[in-house]
């Protein structure tokens, strides 16, 4: 079973329990708007106070229908918006979060989305169309058109190369980032890839497809070297400024700490919980692992386990970090135990460092997740104009929050 498989099911599941009846109707796009009470201020696992001083909402955007993914391009100061229900692209300013543009539709079911700043492209896949359109950041003009292989289900950037890597069920296709023209077709070895990042610090893409973890070169897409795991491969993050790989294994529950350079294993830490996403934060040394139940932080420079923390049933989608200001922003969600009581949906603000909660923002109406493959929600950060980006599949809206006063 695939990792995407697994979340999908996983998804399901925790629908059942979580979801008010028509919610699924709702993003459907029958029945009335389904909209419980707002996130409460406490953490309802420990039962600890969370301070009330959240960060206020200077606005929210109405986008297209189905905001899934979200991109910040820092050089035209745009956030890029996939919204994933009509097919369409939004583009919000940067500074204040209004919105500028959306496109016409471009493809059924756009679930990816990657900026790359130094070319102004901006590269958006469909799962459904098999298909990349390459978008130019400034006009939102179409740029090209890309048939890839089945189902391309991730994209990462080797912006220093002047390479975007997108990987499907056979292998990884490399586009080059000013034109999208296709320059190879690499197969991976190990069955469909689950998970890809770049190392451009090393200059390797990674590739995880079953058990097999592939170190490409970021020019020519030769295997460098390959490494067996125990089962298969759920979660790639790299430290590249260490100059360490963390790899999760699905089967064995457990992250292992590879040298970027060698190859060699340095350390496995057992955290016997799903892991969902994982990434790296440099200037803490911090990775940030998110689980069904939580999230997992480990020191990046030994691969220690330093904290877990539950803040809601599945936490399911990519921490983004304020590196500047040393906060994170981790999506917290799902029933809560404590006397009965159901917990909202909402985005805990962490002193990254730490891994101590400072506030949490709610979102109204919460976006419960279904089985479509993708989360309902994601956060990203502009470090420049201390605006933090969150986007609600349910309600068709991005916030935008100010973390300059908090």
């Amino acid at each position: 079973m695939t990792r995407f498989t697994y979340l999908i099911l996983l998804y399901t599941v925790c629908a059942c329990f979580a979801m008010p009846r028509g919610a699924i109707r709702q993003w459907m796009g029958a029945g009335s708007p389904v909209v419980p009470a707002s996130l409460p201020n406490s953490s309802c696992p420990q039962g600890r106070s969370i301070p009330a001083s959240a960060p206020p909402i200077l606005r929210v955007t109405t986008v297209g229908r189905g905001p899934i993914a979200m991109a910040l391009d820092a050089q035209t100061g745009r956030v890029f918006v996939v919204n994933a229900r009509d097919g369409t692209l939004s583009a919000l300013n940067a500074t204040d979060g209004t919105l500028l543009s959306t496109s016409s539709r471009i493809l059924d079911r756009l679930d990816q989305l990657a900026v790359v700043g130094r070319t102004g492209r901006v590269f958006a896949a469909s799962g459904v169309s098999d298909d990349i359109v390459v978008v130019n950041a400034a006009t939102m003009g179409i740029v090209r058109l890309v048939r890839v292989g089945a189902h391309p289900r991730a994209i990462a950037v080797a912006e220093r190369h002047g390479r975007v890597f997108v990987a499907d069920d056979v292998g990884v296709h490399v586009l080059d980032a000013r034109t999208g023209m296709v320059r190879a077709t690499i197969p991976v070895r190990g069955g469909q890839v689950s998970a890809i990042a770049v190392d451009e610090q090393t200059g390797q893409v990674l590739v995880g497809a079953g058990r097999t973890l592939s170190a490409l070169d970021v020019n020519t897409g030769a295997v460098r070297r390959t490494f067996r795991m125990g089962s298969d491969i759920g979660a790639l993050a790299v430290a590249s400024t260490l100059g360490r790989i963390f790899v999760y294994d699905m089967g064995n529950e457990t992250v292992t700490m590879f040298d970027a350079r060698t190859g060699v294993r340095l350390h496995a830490t057992h955290l016997g919980s799903v892991v969902t996403e994982m990434a790296v934060t440099d200037r803490a040394r911090r990775v940030y692992v998110t689980d069904t139940g939580g999230f997992d932080v480990l020191d990046a420079r030994s691969g220690t386990l330093l904290r877990a923390i539950h803040i809601g049933s599945y936490p399911y989608t990519v921490p983004a970090f304020d590196e500047h200001k040393g906060r994170t922003f981790v999506v917290s969600s799902g029933p809560c135990a404590r006397k009965g009581r159901r917990q909202g949906i909402g985005v805990s603000v962490l002193d990254t460092t730490t891994a101590t909660i400072r506030s949490t923002i709610a979102v109204n109406p919460p976006p419960y997740p279904i089985a479509i493959g993708a989360p309902l929600i994601m956060v990203v950060t502009d470090e420049h104009s201390g605006r933090v980006f969150i986007s609600n599949a349910v309600a068709n809206t991005v916030s935008v929050v100010d973390t300059r006063s908090s």
